[in-house]
C-alpha cells in the first residue's frame, strides 16, 4: 500500500496523471474494499456537483472545500461543468474547452488519488446531443431527430463521437441516452427521446449504447474513444398524466412491461453499464423508493448488473416533493433499500453522513453497502481509471479531433436524413411547391419567423447550458453553423430576405408591416416557427397549441396569397391549427442544431430528397393526444362515424419528392409454428428523383384473450436506396417471439390465432399454431 501512496504523491507534484499507473491489472473490487473503511465505501456512493468545489463566482478550485469533500468524505463521483447554468445571458461564459475541462478534472483526480486507498473519481456529464457542454465539440440533432432517420447507424456514430469528445476531456461517464418512450407530447423532455414506439426506441437505444461503449461488453471501455453510458430515466418518466415534468404517471404493470420496458431492455442486452432513475412516481409511488422497480424488475427480471444512480436531489425530494419520507434519514433508507447505488446529492455531502449513521445504527447492513460499492468500483476498473485516472493512452492525440470536419459531416448527414416532409401541395403550376428548383436568381424568397435565423432555437435545450445557448454569439467558434436564412442565402440560388416579424411570444408591429410590404414581391414565403429552447420543468406548458404570436405571423403572410412553406423547429409537436391547413408545404426539422440550417436548405432546394419519418404521432388538436398503437376502440365511438383519434400526421409518416409504391407482399408460409416466417415486399421508385425509403412492418393481432390488442405495433424496419424506376425486394423475418404480450396477471403469453402483417398499404395474414404448452388459444376461456 505504501508504494501506491508514494506514486500518487509523485503524480500530484508533476500533474501527469495519465502517465501514472496506480494499480495492477489484477485489481478487483474485493481487493480494494479490503482496505476501505465504512466511510470510504459510503463516499463512493456519493456524487456532488463540481460547483461546490469552487470559489464562489469563479472557476477556481477552493482547496479547503475540495479537501473536505474529496479527502474527508472521500466522495467517489463528481458531475457537471462549472458553466452548465447560465444566469445572465449577457455575461455568462459559453463553456470550457475539452483541454480546459481536462485540466480542471486533473486537479480533482490528483486529490482523490492521494487518498488511502487511492481510488479515482468517476466523473459524469450530460452529453446528450454531442458533448454539448464542451465548447468546440460536434453537436448533433437531439434524439427525436435521430429517431426520425430510422437509421441506427446514425445513433451509433453520434454516440461514438460524443463518447470520444467527452472522454478526452477526462470524463468517462456520459448521462445518455434517454430511453423513455415519448407518449405525452406536453412533456418538456419529449425531444430527448427516440420517439413513442418501444421497438424503434429499443433499436436506436441499443445502437447508441454500443456506439458509446465500443460494443456490447465492457472490454473496450478502457479505450480513449469510449465511455460508460447511462440509460435514463428508469422508468415511466415520459408518461405523466398532466404532461408536466416530474409528475405522477398511472401505468398498469402489464402496460409498463409491454410499452416502457422494451427500450431499456434492449440497452441492457447491448451492455449498458449504468442507469438513472425516474424523478417522478408511478401509481403514486416515487420510483426512487420502489424496490419493486429498481430491484425486482430492473435487476432480477431484466438482468441489469450495473450502477443505479439517482437524478438531481431526488432522495431529498422524497421528503420535500413527494412527502413520502418524514425526514432525510428515512428518505436515504428508502432509496438504498429500493436499490439505489449512488446519490446525486449533489450540492452537499449529507447523504454520506446520513447513510453512515444508518449503518452504525443497524438500519442498513454493511453488506448492502458492499453491493453498491462493488458495482461502482467494477465500473472504475473496467474504465481503466485506476491505471489512467484522467485519459487513457491515445487520448491526448484524439483531443485534436474534437469538432473535426469529418465529425461535423456526420452531424450534417444526420440532420439531413432526419428532415421529414409532412405536406407538399400542388401550388406551383399544378405541381408540388417543393422542391424550390423552379426559382431563379431573380426570384425572391421571404424567410420569416423566430426560427428562421436562430441557432439557439435550432439546438434547443442542453446546448452549452442547461436551458440552451444564451445567444447566437455563443456559436462563434462553430464555423459550419448556419441558420436557415444564412444557409439558404449562401446557395446563391435566389434573392433571400429575412424579417423576423415575431418572436415566440410577441410580435413587432413595425416588422409585421414590413413583412406585409416585402411579401408583395416574394415568390414564396418560408415560415420558420417552433418554440424557444427549454429543458425539464422550465419547459412545462399548459397548452400544446403553437403560440398566438406565431399564429398572428402566419395570418400576416397568409394575406399575401403566396405559397407558404412552413418549417418546424420544435422540441415537441405543437398543435398548428390554421398553419397546417394553409401552408402549401410543411417540413419537420425537429432540433437539428448547428448543421440544421444547411440540412433544411438542402431539402428546400432539392439538393436532397427528404427521407425522414415521424417517430411520434403528430396531434391535430390538444384534446386528441394518443399514440399510434392505441386500442381499436380509441378510433371510433359506438354508433358514430366521428373519429375519436384523428391525428394531423401519423407515426411513421413522411413524404418524398419521388413517387414510391409497394407491391407483391408475400409470406414464406401462411402458418407460423416453431420456425420463423419470412415476409417480402417490393418497393419501386417511379421518380422523378433517386430516393431513400424506410419500410415499416407492423403486426396486428385479430383477437386477444386477456387484454385488448393494439391497433398495430411496429416490429421491423429497413431502409433501401432506390434509383429512378428501380424496384427492390425487402425481406423481414418474424418469429413467435414477436407476438408476445403481457397480461394483468404478470404473465407473458404467445397466443395462437390470426395475425395481419401491414406494410404501407399492403397486408398479409398468417396463423400462429404453437403447441398448447407454449401458448394459449384466443377462445380457450370458452371451453
Amino acid at each position: 500500500m505504501a508504494f501506491r501512496v508514494r506514486l500518487s504523491a509523485l503524480c500530484i507534484l508533476v500533474l501527469l496523471l495519465p502517465q501514472c499507473s496506480f494499480s495492477k491489472p489484477t485489481i478487483t473490487p474485493e481487493s480494494i474494499m479490503s482496505e476501505m473503511t465504512l466511510r470510504d465505501k459510503i463516499g463512493q456512493m456519493t456524487q456532488v456537483d463540481s460547483t461546490i468545489l469552487l470559489k464562489p463566482g469563479t472557476l477556481d478550485i477552493d482547496y479547503d472545500k475540495a479537501g473536505y469533500v474529496l479527502k474527508n468524505v472521500k466522495v467517489g463521483s463528481v458531475l457537471n461543468t462549472p458553466l452548465s447554468i447560465c444566469n445572465d445571458p449577457n455575461t455568462c461564459r459559453v463553456g470550457l474547452t475539452p483541454v480546459e475541462m481536462k485540466t480542471f478534472i486533473q486537479q480533482l483526480q490528483a486529490y482523490a488519488m492521494s487518498n488511502t486507498p487511492a481510488i479515482p473519481l468517476l466523473y459524469g456529464l450530460d452529453s446528450v446531443h454531442g458533448a454539448n457542454y464542451l465548447y468546440g465539440a460536434t453537436l448533433f440533432p437531439h434524439n427525436n431527430g435521430l429517431a426520425a432517420t430510422f437509421n441506427p447507424e446514425f445513433a451509433a456514430k453520434s454516440a461514438a463521437i460524443t463518447a470520444k469528445d467527452t472522454r478526452v476531456a477526462g470524463i468517462p461517464w456520459v448521462f445518455s441516452p434517454v430511453l423513455d418512450v415519448a407518449i405525452q407530447p406536453l412533456w418538456p423532455r419529449f425531444y430527448e427521446s427516440f420517439g413513442e414506439d418501444p421497438y424503434l426506441a429499443g433499436v436506436m437505444g441499443a445502437a447508441y449504447t454500443q456506439g458509446m461503449q465500443g460494443g456490447s461488453d465492457r472490454s473496450n471501455l478502457t479505450a480513449p474513444f469510449t465511455g460508460a453510458g447511462c440509460m435514463k430515466h428508469f422508468i415511466g418518466y415520459s408518461g405523466p398524466r398532466n404532461g408536466k415534468d416530474r409528475t405522477d404517471a398511472w401505468i398498469p404493470k402489464h402496460y409498463l412491461k409491454q410499452y416502457f420496458v422494451p427500450s431499456f431492455q434492449a440497452a441492457v442486452d447491448a451492455g449498458m453499464t449504468t442507469v438513472m432513475v425516474n424523478s417522478a412516481s408511478i401509481n403514486g409511488v416515487p420510483v426512487h423508493a420502489s424496490k419493486e422497480l429498481l430491484t425486482d424488475l430492473l435487476r432480477t427480471e431484466m438482468g441489469f448488473e450495473g450502477i443505479v444512480v439517482t437524478d438531481w436531489e431526488d432522495i431529498k425530494k422524497l421528503v420535500s416533493y413527494h412527502r413520502l419520507a418524514a425526514n432525510d434519514e428515512e428518505a436515504v433508507l428508502m432509496a438504498v433499500e429500493a436499490g439505489v447505488d449512488m446519490s446525486m446529492v449533489p450540492l452537499d455531502t449529507s447523504f454520506a453522513d446520513i447513510l453512515f449513521n444508518l449503518v452504525n445504527s443497524g438500519r442498513v447492513t454493511e453488506n448492502r453497502i458492499n453491493e453498491s460499492v462493488k458495482r461502482i468500483l467494477q465500473l472504475k476498473i473496467d474504465l481503466g481509471l485506476f491505471e489512467y485516472p484522467l485519459v487513457p493512452p491515445g487520448g491526448d492525440e484524439l483531443i485534436q479531433s474534437v469538432g473535426s470536419s469529418d465529425e461535423v459531416a456526420v452531424a450534417l448527414e444526420t440532420a439531413r436524413r432526419s428532415i421529414t416532409l409532412l405536406k407538399n401541395d400542388n401550388q406551383h403550376n399544378g405541381g408540388p411547391v417543393l422542391p424550390l428548383n423552379w426559382v431563379t436568381k431573380d426570384s425572391t424568397i421571404l424567410v420569416v419567423g423566430p426560427a428562421g435565423d436562430s441557432l439557439t432555437n435550432q439546438c434547443g435545450g442542453w446546448t452549452f447550458h442547461w436551458q440552451g445557448a444564451a445567444s447566437s454569439r455563443e456559436f462563434n467558434g462553430y464555423s459550419t453553423a448556419r441558420s436557415i436564412f444564412t444557409a439558404m442565402s449562401e446557395t446563391g440560388k435566389s434573392n433571400i430576405v429575412y424579417k423576423r416579424g415575431c418572436d415566440f411570444d410577441s410580435c413587432s408591429e413595425n416588422e409585421l408591416s414590413e413583412i406585409a410590404a416585402m411579401g408583395m414581391a416574394a415568390d414564396v414565403v418560408i415560415l420558420a416557427v417552433g418554440e424557444a429552447p427549454e429543458s425539464e420543468s422550465v419547459g412545462n406548458i399548459n397548452d400544446l397549441t403553437i403560440s398566438d404570436a406565431q399564429l398572428r405571423l402566419y395570418d400576416t403572410v397568409a394575406k399575401l396569397n403566396k405559397p407558404i412553406v412552413t418549417v418546424l423547429i420544435e422540441s415537441r409537436p405543437r398543435v398548428l391549427g390554421r398553419i397546417a391547413t394553409g401552408s402549401a408545404a410543411i417540413l419537420m426539422a425537429y432540433l437539428p442544431c448547428t448543421e440544421g440550417g444547411r440540412a433544411v436548405s438542402d431539402v428546400i432546394f432539392g439538393d436532397l430528397n427528404p427521407s425522414g419519418k415521424l417517430p411520434f404521432t403528430y396531434p391535430r388538436s390538444t384534446g386528441d393526444i394518443e399514440v399510434y398503437y392505441h386500442k381499436p376502440w380509441s378510433t371510433y365511438s359506438q354508433g358514430s362515424s366521428s373519429p375519436f383519434h384523428d391525428p394531423l400526421f401519423d407515426f411513421g409518416f413522411g413524404l418524398s419528392y419521388s413517387n414510391l409504391g409497394y407491391s407483391d407482399i408475400s409470406l414464406s408460409s401462411s402458418a407460423m409454428a416453431e420456425d420463423a416466417v419470412t415476409v417480402s415486399v417490393t418497393v419501386t421508385n417511379y421518380g422523378p428523383l433517386p430516393a431513400r425509403e424506410t419500410v415499416l412492418l407492423y403486426l396486428r393481432q385479430h383477437f386477444r384473450r386477456y387484454v385488448t390488442p393494439e391497433e398495430k405495433m411496429l416490429k421491423r424496419f429497413s431502409q433501401v436506396d432506390l434509383e429512378v424506376n428501380q424496384s427492390v425486394q425487402v425481406s423481414f423475418s418474424l418469429s413467435a417471439e414477436d407476438v408476445k404480450y403481457w397480461t394483468p396477471s404478470d404473465t407473458c403469453l404467445k397466443e395462437n390465432g390470426v395475425y395481419d402483417i401491414l406494410i404501407a398499404d399492403k397486408q398479409a395474414t398468417f396463423t400462429l399454431n404453437l403447441p398448447a404448452s407454449n401458448t394459449i388459444s384466443p377462445r380457450q376461456f370458452l371451453v
